[in-house]
């Protein structure tokens, strides 16, 4: 299965309802932000905030953070190279995004930006779990970021996911 195909599949895994602890064995190492109660995560080429109190696990390449409840999960990975440039890279995530509609319920998909870098987003039910997947890509170097929560996911979650997306950039380090 290519690269493109494991992100999509994942991303679809993440939407059938599998919340609870993170899952991923190691720490995914992360620095206080500036905001009290929150903390920066760097995965592959970027970094992003999210709340403190979130369980985390994973490692450079791959983070997963659970909140308190168990009710949502956040997941961010550097899915490696893909094509010869940014935007064939990021043609190679849409694609991984389409490739898997048939699973998914009330799919909304557009062009946006993630950290001021062109992106695809995409929103969709399956089941009782709503999710949002966006992907981006630095250089040619493919980024995931998702949230599924169990509906109708709370405001409070909500607003903590809206605040992950918009401290989301560049700069992770690899």
């Amino acid at each position: 299965m290519t690269a493109p195909g494991r992100a999509a599949l994942l991303a679809v895994l993440l939407l059938s309802g599998c919340v609870g602890p993170s899952g991923l064995r190691g720490s995914p190492g992360s620095q206080p932000a500036a905001r009290d109660g929150w903390r920066v995560y760097r995965v592959g080429a970027l970094a992003f905030e999210a709340p403190a109190s979130w369980e985390a696990g994973g490692d450079t390449r791959r983070v997963a953070l659970v909140p308190v409840g168990g009710t949502a999960r956040l997941e961010a990975w550097e899915a490696g190279k893909h094509g010869g440039d940014a935007a064939s890279c990021l043609a190679d995530g849409e694609a991984a995004l389409q490739s898997r509609d048939a699973g998914l319920a009330r799919v909304q998909r557009h062009p946006s930006t993630l950290g001021g870098l062109k992106a695809f987003t995409q929103e969709a039910d399956q089941g009782s779990v709503h999710g949002w997947a966006w992907v981006t890509c630095v250089g040619t170097l493919q980024h995931w970021l998702t949230f599924t929560g169990r509906s109708p996911v709370s405001q409070r979650l909500l607003d903590d996911w809206r605040s992950v997306v918009e401290t989301t950039r560049p700069g992770g380090g690899t």
